[in-house]
């Protein structure tokens, strides 16, 4: 289910990032599966830290669930122009 999920991520995030990496000066796509692959490497590792002192995973997932919102705030520009420039219209 996991590598589903980041599939699923991969898919939608690297054309995103393909379209900006025009308009700035550093390899966005670099960038983006350095940081997908210290977030798989990390993450478990963090789970199961919390699961030792916890005896449980609910923490980890409300982490989870904590990030996945912030990622999703972060997705909505308050400028117009912004958007236009990033999804390509």
């Amino acid at each position: 289910m996991v590598g589903g999920t980041f599939m699923g991520t991969v898919t939608i995030a690297m054309p995103a990032a393909r379209r900006v990496a025009a308009t700035v000066r550093f390899n966005v796509l670099a960038i983006m599966t350095a940081s997908y692959g210290v977030g798989q490497i990390v993450g478990p590792l963090m789970a199961n830290a919390l699961y030792i002192k916890t005896a449980s995973f609910d923490a980890s997932l409300m982490i989870a669930s904590l990030a996945l919102l912030v990622a999703g705030a972060l997705c909505f520009s308050r400028d117009p122009a912004r958007q236009r420039e990033v999804g390509g219209r």
